[in-house]
């Protein structure tokens, strides 16, 4: 089996994995007694370990500027006229993003793992989660989600408003083919290695993607809510103030005064 085919194997993780600025988990029920993780749980925990959060909002915050002023005559004008303007108005819709990110993560989250328990044995679970800590399944998650555009996706969401697999497939497709590239050798071997001597679970990689695949595209599509919503336009309204008052040459702001 060739290497690369391996690698796109294990990064299917993040084709049913929320692609969001928030890796934090629901906190731990309080207990005096230790508690054994539930294997499938953990398997989903596992393969979260090794993703770059910051640099994945980074990537997919650059894209919706970009996306929003290709659509936008309006908005491309706005940045001529005060550069920089998009980018403050980005950081302002960061919060937002990554706490409706975090709730559509928690969200799906049991039917995400639900998948999982039904294609992996509790061995397999196991031999997996082991494998995504490793150095290098950690090194091969970050270095995915580190090139991670979600170019596809987002433009699709700002013009039909409704995202499909193919969009979700073609922006994986694009990381991982990065993602691979970037990857040193030696990790490169160790991945193959591993699964050489674990091909059925090579499978089932494939299987759990092509299952979870409908989730994701409801996860792609899940609506903010009215509260979400609200605070985002207000965060961009006041982002846009804030910028062209502070960016203002000096005589426009004598003649406002």
């Amino acid at each position: 089996m060739q290497p690369h085919k391996l690698l796109t194997a294990l990064t299917l993780a993040l084709t049913i994995l929320p692609l969001s600025a928030s890796a934090a988990s629901a906190p731990a029920p309080a207990s005096t007694e230790a508690i054994a993780p539930d294997r499938y749980d953990d398997l989903y925990d596992a393969m979260r370990t090794g993703i770059d959060d910051t640099a994945m909002i980074d990537g997919q915050l650059d894209t919706i500027k970009t996306q929003m002023m290709a659509q936008d005559a309006l908005l491309a004008a706005a940045e001529q006229a005060s550069p920089g303007l998009m980018d403050t108005i980005g950081e302002a819709m960061r919060p937002v993003l990554s706490e409706y990110s975090e709730r559509v993560r928690l969200q799906f989250r049991p039917r995400m793992v639900a998948v999982m328990r039904s294609t992996f044995t509790d061995k397999e679970a196991g031999q997996l989660s082991e494998m995504y800590r490793s150095t290098a399944g950690k090194g091969l998650m970050r270095s995915m989600s580190q090139n991670y555009k979600g170019e596809a996706t987002i433009g699709q969401a700002i013009v039909e408003k409704e995202v499909d697999a193919k969009a979700i497939n073609r922006d994986f497709s694009a990381a991982t083919s990065q993602a691979t590239k970037a990857m040193p050798d030696d990790q490169k071997a160790e991945m193959a290695q591993y699964f050489l001597k674990n091909p059925s679970l090579f499978l089932k990689l494939g299987t759990l993607s092509r299952d979870a695949a409908a989730i994701r595209v409801e996860m792609e599509n899940a609506p903010m809510t009215a509260d979400e919503e609200a605070r985002m336009q207000q965060a961009i309204v006041t982002a846009i103030e804030a910028h062209v008052g502070h960016s203002a040459p000096a005589s426009a702001k004598a003649v406002s005064k």
